[in-house]
């Protein structure tokens, strides 16, 4: 049976940058990306606690499956390479790092980076993306532009899929068609994440499993349908939080609507531009009566033909080109933290 063909996915940030998607798989449009993002975003919560405990993550849709590892840099570099491991304020910088296949001849996986407590080394590669944009600035051209990786074959560390996989959980796991409103929690430890890890990879329906301690308040308000608990004994079965809608439903909304984001915030913009040229109208007929007024009682040069508001002006406000300027420069001085948590 052939192998998977993978493409990198890394969500972090670098020296000078905030936190974005510095690699993307090429064939990811606006839906597949808020589908990747509440989920490695979920894998992000607490960041105190991910140190020497990073957080293994599992989820697939319909056409894709992400796995990967929310972790310290420095956890993932190892000993070597300390100087990437710190951003320009010297926090210390934690990263999403993971591979995505493409789900198309089946829906479940025949190879994968195998779940070990005790090793990143299958995902430490991934993070020559940020090498490659460590020191960009604002002001650089593509500053914000993620990198777009292929998919290739990629041999991993030994698989270990048929050493654990479980015929009891292959009944149990949740996926969602299954429970999609409830979070199935599990016992946290390394035996059992194994199991789950191979069982969620050949699970032929959409699931998503979350491995690692650290967050266990926040399970029922992300889109993980499996999450592992610190001192979990038994599988544990809890209502997710109602106040947010399915991740499925706000991606179909989306693809009716097909209005981006850019789009949405010119058409704000525009209105805006329209009630504040309304309003300058407006004013401009309460200034020009009281100069009108004033003129009946004191009789001076009339100054009437100055044009106060021209709707020319407002055209193009707010679309103006980006100057040569480095945003640094012109943007509010930023408040220097000791670390980013």
């Amino acid at each position: 049976m052939s192998k998977e063909k993978w493409a990198g996915i890394v969500y972090g940030r670098t020296h000078h940058l905030d936190f974005r998607f510095i690699a993307l798989p090429e064939d990811f449009g606006e839906l597949q990306l808020n589908w990747a993002s509440s989920h490695i975003l979920a894998t992000t919560q607490k960041p105190k606690k991910l140190s020497s405990t990073p957080r293994w993550s599992l989820f697939k849709n319909e056409s894709h499956c992400i796995v990967g590892v929310t972790c310290m840099v420095r956890d993932l570099l190892g000993e070597k390479e300390a100087h990437l491991t710190k951003d320009d304020k010297d926090r210390p910088l934690y990263i999403f790092v993971g591979y995505a296949a493409k789900l198309t001849r089946r829906k479940y996986l025949v190879d994968l980076p195998p779940y070990d407590s005790e090793s990143l080394h299958d995902f430490q590669d991934l993070y020559d993306h940020v090498k490659e944009v460590w020191m960009v600035k604002d002001f650089h051209k593509n500053s914000h532009k993620s990198i777009k990786t292929s998919y290739q074959k990629r041999d991993f560390s030994p698989p270990c899929l048929h050493q654990n996989l479980s015929k009891d959980l292959i009944t149990k796991i949740n996926y969602r068609g299954k429970s999609p409103n409830q979070v199935f929690l599990w016992q946290d430890t390394p035996k059992r994440n194994g199991q789950l890890w191979a069982t969620s990879a050949v699970c032929s329906h959409p699931t998503s499993v979350c491995l690692g301690k650290g967050y266990t308040e926040q399970y029922s308000d992300n889109p993980f349908l499996n999450h592992t608990v610190e001192s979990q004994d038994v599988l544990t079965v809890k209502e997710r939080f109602r106040s947010h809608k399915p991740q499925e439903e706000v991606a179909k909304k989306i693809d009716r609507q097909a209005v981006s984001f850019t789009e949405v915030i010119t058409n704000k913009v525009k209105e805006d531009i329209q009630v504040t040229y309304s309003s300058a109208l407006e004013l401009q007929a309460i200034m020009l009566n009281n100069f009108t007024n004033e003129n009946e009682t004191n009789p001076q040069e009339s100054e009437s033909n100055v044009v106060l508001f021209d709707k020319n002006m407002y055209r193009n406000f707010g679309f103006k080109a980006k100057g040569s300027e480095p945003e640094e420069q012109l943007s509010k001085p930023e408040t220097i933290k000791s670390d980013w948590f």
